[in-house]
């Protein structure tokens, strides 16, 4: 998950935290855009197995 996420471009893998069991993925910290909240949302939710995803994340520029 964290890798896939971190391939995205303007995303900084190590300011979220990712944590997944049993399908449930849960992602929190900050992000500096409402664009690459969505890129950070739409990326763990397209990783095989990810059968639900909780996004505690912030937008902070």
């Amino acid at each position: 998950m964290s890798a896939a996420i971190a391939g995205q471009a303007g995303i900084n893998v190590f300011k979220l935290g990712v944590t997944a069991r049993a399908g449930v993925v849960t992602l929190s910290g900050n992000v500096p855009t409402q664009d690459v909240k969505r890129t950070v949302v739409a990326t763990a939710r397209s990783v095989p197995g990810v059968k639900r995803l909780v996004a505690h994340i912030d937008v902070k520029s």
